[in-house]
């Protein structure tokens, strides 16, 4: 079956806030002594890059705005994103999808600082609905296509939610939070923050009694509870060599209803524990940039029907990546290339006496990037990715960028590229019962063009973008 979206013309008016990376590399092209601070992408390339050398259509939700929105889910804060449509099935901690550009709800990369949080037996998609904004810095938003980048699932785009640091030498907060339907949210944090050391702990729960949200099958309010913990840490070891470590920790139960009555004490259990550790070296010279990095991602979800278990899924995703840039003539060009091995596994527990099979997947890839700048009003990128899978066709997918900067407040860009997705295990296997794969399913393919443009106003303080894009998907 082949599925064509045509969507026209998108305008969005956002507060543009200009934003920095302490660890990423000085941007190209940045204008020596310059008093203005580059905002700096971290997820639109293989290594971080100034947005203005960026040919994508790009949001940013800073920390002042989620302060301001005081949303309890990320997804309340991704309502309002242009090109994208927000579902919830129910009330808060509800199974909550996000489709982007036409696309369907797993087909976006979801990192979190830097870790791929997709859960591979949900569908290899993210439950919005449970996933807290507590401990959350900054959340960027690349639309199109980005498989060349980050692999499969990246058909329409990547978010990458980054956590928060310690901006002093010493701090520690505590909160806490009243609201309706008996809610609360409490939590603490600590921090320190050195020329060495940086490093963070926080902790937060919360919990609300819910509403009824379908009164015509049942009298039950839908509660909800979600505890988290969050660490992050960075280490100075020399002027060249940095080490870090992240690790986020999600807990909790969402009530919700049946099909009736009699079914309507039915709940859903979730555990979520995400950890990567990596290490960071730039040679002194300026010219060599390299990354190692290991993550891990772990899930864990029970269903229960009036308190008797119901059945469950496990999987876990473990992904190894080196990352290497080299930067020539006067850093008017870049060469990124990336090494990257995943695996996953896969266990669904069943209530009707099936034996448990593990299942397990394996993905080699490779990726380059060239990044070029010809003046200081041009930047020009390809990139391409090979992936080699033991459960699928191999995949080679591939990616055009062009951007102009008329002024300092104009730029107009340009986008190509290919994308994939691999089919997951609920369309492989169904209800799982019997473990008897599909065997004619072929990874979903698209192939994407956009052309934009991005205005500042008010001297950038207000931005201004317009993007056309025409995509694919087979």
């Amino acid at each position: 079956m082949k599925k064509f979206i045509n969507l026209s013309l998108g305008l969005s008016l956002v507060p543009f806030f200009a934003l920095s990376s302490v660890n990423a590399q000085e941007p190209l092209n940045s204008a020596e002594g310059s008093p203005e601070i580059e905002e700096i992408l971290v997820s639109a390339s293989l290594i971080p890059i100034a947005a203005n050398r960026s040919a994508n259509a790009i949001t940013v939700i800073d920390s002042e705005q989620i302060k301001l929105r005081a949303a309890q889910s990320v997804s309340d804060l991704l309502r309002d994103v242009p090109g994208f449509a927000v579902s919830q099935s129910g009330s808060l901690g509800a199974l909550s999808e996000i489709r982007v550009r036409g696309g369907e709800s797993n087909h976006m990369v979801v990192l979190v600082d830097g870790i791929e949080v997709m859960d591979p037996s949900g569908s290899d998609q993210v439950n919005w609905g449970t996933f807290a904004t507590t401990e959350i810095e900054r959340i960027e938003i690349v639309r199109g296509p980005q498989s060349a980048l980050s692999g499969s699932d990246a058909i329409s785009g990547v978010i990458n939610i980054i956590t928060t640091s310690a901006d002093q030498p010493y701090s520690a907060n505590i909160f806490s939070e009243l609201g309706s339907f008996s809610s609360s949210k409490n939590g603490f944090n600590v921090g320190h923050s050195s020329d060495k050391l940086n490093i963070k702990f926080g902790a937060s729960h919360y919990e609300t009694a819910g509403n009824n949200i379908r009164p015509a099958t049942g009298t039950d309010d839908d509660g909800y509870r979600n505890t988290g913990l969050n660490l992050k840490a960075a280490y100075k070891v020399t002027d060249e060599f940095t080490t870090s470590l992240t690790s986020r920790h999600s807990s909790g139960m969402a009530e919700f209803d049946g099909n009736d009555a009699v079914n309507e004490f039915m709940h859903a259990d979730f555990d979520r524990e995400f950890t990567k550790v990596q290490g960071d070296f730039n040679s002194a010279d300026g010219l060599w940039a390299h990354t190692v990095k290991i993550a891990q991602s772990d899930f864990e979800n029970n269903q229960f029907n009036n308190a008797v278990a119901a059945g469950g899924t496990e999987s876990d995703k473990e992904n190894y990546q080196y990352t290497g840039t080299r930067f020539i003539e006067n850093n008017n060009q870049q060469i990124s290339v990336a090494l990257e091995k995943e695996t996953q596994n896969f266990k669904q527990h069943v209530t009707s006496g099936v034996d448990n099979k593990l299942l397990e997947r394996n993905v080699d890839s490779v990726a380059l990037e060239y990044r070029l700048d010809p003046s200081d009003a041009i930047t020009l990128a390809a990139s391409a990715r090979h992936e080699d899978n033991d459960s699928f066709e191999n995949a080679t997918t591939g990616r055009l960028e062009a951007v102009y900067r008329q002024f300092d407040n104009l730029k107009w860009r340009a986008v190509w590229g290919t994308a994939v997705k691999n089919p997951t295990y609920t369309e492989l296997y169904g209800n799982y019962a019997s473990f008897e794969a599909n065997e004619f399913l072929i990874p979903e393919k698209s192939n994407s063009w956009e052309l934009g443009v991005d205005a500042g106003l008010l001297d950038n303080r207000m931005q201004l973008s317009a993007t056309y894009f025409n995509s694919k998907l087979e």
